[in-house]
């Protein structure tokens, strides 16, 4: 899931522009279902680990869930900057779960 940890940064900085979360540790508790450390911990290791894939499902059913909400509101523009990042972050997701099949 190389592309992985580039979507989750961006999901953050995203989140954090628009004042959904004000902190690695409430991301890492509030949309990927970690430990309050876990971005900070992938952050400070230069990103040489990839997330897991359960904490990619958890970020992909988060944004989903948001982006329905905005959607419905339409209060907000980055709606559309959700859907972009839940389309590829399925598409890690599924290259992932493929490669762990044929593994």
């Amino acid at each position: 899931m190389r592309q992985s940890n580039k979507i989750l940064h961006e999901a953050y900085d995203m989140l954090f522009r628009e004042r959904v979360v004000r902190s690695h540790n409430r991301f890492s508790t509030d949309f990927l279902n970690k430990s309050p450390r876990y971005m900070s911990w992938l952050s400070a290791n230069n990103n040489r680990h990839e997330p897991s894939i359960e904490a990619c499902v958890a970020l992909y059913v988060s944004l989903t869930e948001l982006g329905s909400k905005l959607s419905v509101s339409s209060a907000s523009n980055i709606a559309e900057d959700i859907d972009d990042l839940t389309d590829r972050l399925w598409g890690e997701i599924t290259k992932s779960v493929k490669k762990q099949a044929w593994a």
